[in-house]
């Protein structure tokens, strides 16, 4: 950092310097200290930075070289946040299920299309919204509260009362886009939640009541 000031002025240097930043090495350098992770908050939300991929960030002026401008942006904010419920889980990949179109979606950066992480990325910095990375994914909410993988699978068996493990993972890689991959512990991930999980039958409810209310009706 010799020739900088302040930690603070060498962050946003090598944040900044570059149209397209791989930051993965930086995080792995900086994880003792949370300097970083308050600079790259920062720039990513007074929008001078905006990742394209996992680890991987644009300059925001970049998107205007490109014919995106803010005006562009806020409108397709404004259409998403008119187009979901509030409070209901969506992604990008929903989104496109579920017939929402937008002209941004459609534009080119680099010669590709605009890839779903960096719509997400545009959407979450916008107040209304609030987010999660969920199994290789940003999943995004209309409104207040947290968007975390135990609240995703509280939305997916909530309208059914319980859902099968594979059925599960199925509907967030079919509804949502996830990449599954090693799925982890499920019990771990809905710990000191309502909903409960039967290992015999791995299958999960929305409520160790309503386990208690089909294993009822599976003997009679």
């Amino acid at each position: 950092m010799r020739g900088f000031t302040s930690i603070d002025a060498y962050l946003t240097k090598i944040l900044t310097e570059k149209p397209v930043v791989d930051v993965g090495s930086y995080k792995e350098r900086f994880s003792t200290t949370n300097s970083f992770i308050h600079k790259y908050h920062d720039l990513r939300y007074t929008k001078m930075i905006v990742e394209i991929a996992p680890d991987t960030i644009l300059q925001y002026n970049e998107l205007e070289k490109a014919g995106i401008s803010q005006a562009d942006i806020q409108k397709f904010c404004d259409d998403v946040a008119a187009f979901v419920p509030d409070g209901v889980m969506f992604s990008i990949h929903s989104l496109r299920e579920d017939g929402f179109q937008s002209r941004l979606m459609n534009r080119k950066l680099f010669d590709s299309e605009l890839s779903d992480w960096l719509l997400a990325n545009l959407l979450f910095v916008d107040s209304r919204f609030v987010y999660g990375k969920i199994y290789g994914t940003i999943i995004l909410k209309k409104g207040e509260g947290k968007v975390s993988t135990a609240s995703v699978f509280r939305a997916c068996v909530s309208t059914r009362g319980s859902i099968g493990k594979e059925e599960l993972f199925q509907e967030l890689t079919d509804r949502y886009g996830c990449d599954i991959g090693v799925p982890g512990d499920l019990e771990q991930k809905i710990k000191k939640t309502e909903m409960y999980y039967d290992r015999k039958r791995k299958r999960l409810y929305a409520t160790r009541q309503r386990f208690t209310e089909e294993i009822g009706e599976i003997a009679n």
